[in-house]
C-alpha cells in the first residue's frame, strides 16, 4: 500500500455534490460522489455539529492498484485553547480522479 500525500481540497464541485452535502453537513457522516461529467470522484467528510470552534479533520490517503482509502480522524481543542464560542460544523471536500473505489475510514472509531 502506498501513502498519497496529493490530499487535494477543494471549494468546487457540482451542484449535485452541494446538495448531498448539506444533507450531510450538520449531521455528520461521509460520501462519495463519482461525477461522470468532470471525471472526478468528491469525497466529504462531515463532523456534524459541534458547540465550539477549535474543532478539524485530520485526513491521510493510501491508495492500492484497486482502491483508495482515504482515512479520517477528528481533532478536538485542548481543554486550554481559547475557541471560537459558536457551534461549527467541520467538515472537508477532497477530490480525486475517478477510476478507483474509494473506502473512507473513521480511526475514532475502534472497532
Amino acid at each position: 500500500m502506498e501513502e498519497t500525500n496529493s490530499v487535494i481540497e477543494t471549494d468546487d464541485y457540482p451542484e449535485a455534490v452541494s446538495k448531498q452535502k448539506e444533507e450531510v453537513r450538520i449531521a455528520g457522516g461521509s460520501f462519495v460522489y463519482s461525477c461522470s461529467e468532470t471525471k472526478k470522484q468528491y469525497v466529504y467528510i462531515a463532523l456534524g455539529e459541534r458547540p465550539t470552534g477549535g474543532y478539524s479533520i485530520k485526513v491521510s490517503v493510501e491508495e492500492t492498484k484497486e482502491k483508495i482509502i482515504v482515512k479520517y480522524q477528528e481533532l478536538k481543542p485542548d481543554k486550554d485553547d481559547i475557541v471560537t464560542q459558536a457551534i461549527t460544523y467541520p467538515d472537508k471536500m477532497l477530490v480525486f480522479e475517478r477510476g478507483k473505489d474509494v473506502e473512507i475510514i473513521n480511526k475514532n472509531n475502534k472497532e
